[in-house]
């Protein structure tokens, strides 16, 4: 395409809206057609303002605006000199309909918020409820930052706005808020997730150049993480655990459930929930981990795993006496259940045994954060430090697709198997 056009603002002083404001629109001139079309950008400014940002005489008396104001509207101003920018180096041919066509996101899909919604929805067919909703607190929270620094409600988020130095802004935002490092990447990495989207999509018009994350550096923003607790118990702490009295039944079938947990190879208590009666045979469990099944809803794994007498009584007491082979063992869901219904009752139960554990834990001077997901990380941390078992068994016990994720479960070794190790070293017998 010909390279021959130029950009400017226009500040349309015929058209007066609101206190004072006035539209500014986009100037596309092409010079070999001498040709000049007008494009709205849907942002108003002063006279006053317009002027001073951009560096022209203003009329005498004239109110000066702050730095702050002057910089706010000059980024404005880059931002959408920018997307008209790269909208024609992207142009097969130059015409004014197909910038506008581009420019208005009329045949292509440029709005964060739709890809969003679009992204949300696919969840939300595929019964990843708690993920779909994890996907709306981050386009919330976006829109929520917007907000507050554009002192308005965005309609719709451009792609170009991102760019690392929002980001970090955004982090801040956030962060002054009281919002942690590992909270603010719970917000974060869904908007990654959504950019990744668009870029692989052909008819999407973002480009690779607009991807704003990445190893910190001036050109790129890093998600913070939060540092990672190791949330194990030791084996001293399991079998205080394991031999506590509980004060009620709600702590011991809490207690139940959790050491069901640890004995089945960490199993989520979601798995827990959907297991059915086919899935046993004898001492052997059976089961498709829930968060690594397709979009077609076919597990791709099946976890094997040898159930003890302990593990076995919790199913006779808590069970269901008798049911049909795609039947729940116990009874905390509903094959009628809708997807949002299974993930409520998830969420509770979750929930009831995290309370009742934690209880059951402070009761007997164990750590007071524990929660229902320790026993995963209890079960990875025992089995290599006292099982014998390998970080490989350890990583297929667990149904992990990645060595890394399990080690990450893996709390590390204790002193005294670092100790024996020290010892032996200049043992050359």
């Amino acid at each position: 395409m010909s390279k021959e056009y130029t950009i400017s603002f226009y500040f349309d002083s015929r058209r007066k809206k609101g206190k004072n404001t006035f539209p500014i629109k986009l100037r596309l001139y092409h010079p070999p057609s001498t040709k000049e079309k007008l494009f709205r950008t849907g942002y108003y400014f002063s006279e006053e303002e317009y002027m001073q940002a951009v560096k022209l005489k203003s009329a005498k008396g004239a109110k000066k605006i702050s730095k702050v104001r002057k910089q706010e509207i000059g980024e404005i101003l880059h931002v959408l000199k920018s997307k008209a920018t790269n909208i024609l180096k992207d142009l097969p041919e130059f015409s004014f309909e197909a910038f506008e066509r581009r420019y208005y996101n009329k045949s292509a899909k440029l709005d964060v918020c739709n890809y969003y919604e679009d992204y949300i929805k696919n969840l939300e067919n595929n019964k990843k409820v708690r993920t779909a909703e994890v996907y709306r607190l981050s386009l919330q929270r976006l829109k929520t930052y917007i907000e507050y620094s554009k002192k308005k409600e965005p309609k719709e988020i451009d792609f170009e706005l991102i760019t690392p130095k929002f980001l970090k802004a955004y982090k801040n935002y956030y962060s002054d808020l009281g919002r942690t490092n590992a909270t603010i990447g719970i917000y974060l990495r869904p908007l990654r997730t959504i950019f990744n989207q668009a870029i692989n999509d052909p008819n999407s018009g973002v480009k690779k150049s607009l991807y704003p994350f990445g190893k910190e550096t001036a050109k790129k923003f890093q998600i913070p993480s939060g540092f990672k607790k190791k949330k194990a118990l030791t084996k001293e702490q399991l079998k205080i655990l394991f031999e506590a009295k509980p004060a009620n039944e709600y702590q011991k079938k809490a207690k139940a459930f959790w050491f069901f947990s640890y004995l089945a190879s960490g199993m989520n208590l979601k798995d827990v929930a959907l297991l059915t009666f086919d899935s046993v045979n004898g001492n052997e469990l059976s089961f498709e981990r829930a968060k690594t099944r397709t979009e077609q809803g076919t597990a791709k794994d099946e976890i094997k795993v040898v159930l003890p007498p302990f593990a076995k009584n919790v199913i006779k007491e808590y069970g269901t006496t008798k049911g049909k082979k795609n039947d729940y063992i116990f009874p905390i869901l509903l094959k009628s259940d809708t997807a949002f219904e299974q993930s409520t009752k998830i969420k509770n139960f979750n929930r009831f045994v995290g309370q009742h554990i934690k209880k059951l834990a402070i009761a007997n001077g164990l750590p007071s954060d524990i929660s229902s997901y320790w026993a995963r990380h209890s079960f990875a941390t025992f089995a290599i430090n006292h099982g014998g078992a390998s970080m490989e068994l350890v990583q297929e016990s667990l149904g992990h697709k990645s060595i890394k994720t399990t080690q990450n479960y893996f709390a590390g070794f204790p002193t005294d198997v670092k100790k024996k190790l020290s010892e032996s070293l200049l043992n050359f017998d």
